[in-house]
């Protein structure tokens, strides 16, 4: 499991006033479109050392 310095949470609030409303983004784990208001995004540290984001829905995941 990465560290706390290699994984953390972005402070991006969903900006949808439309709950089903394309987030443009697709789940990483199951492969979905992600609606705006359960778009998770997520700043993970590379093997190269540099920030990468990946996206899931939040009901993918006990928050």
């Amino acid at each position: 499991m990465a560290g706390k310095k290699d994984v953390k949470l972005s402070k991006t609030v969903p900006t949808g006033k439309i709950d089903e409303a394309d987030s443009g983004h697709v789940c990483k784990v199951d492969g979905k479109p992600i609606p705006q208001r359960k778009l998770l995004v997520v700043k993970v540290m590379k093997a190269s050392g540099k920030w990468g984001t990946d996206y899931y829905n939040k009901d993918n995941f006990k928050i």
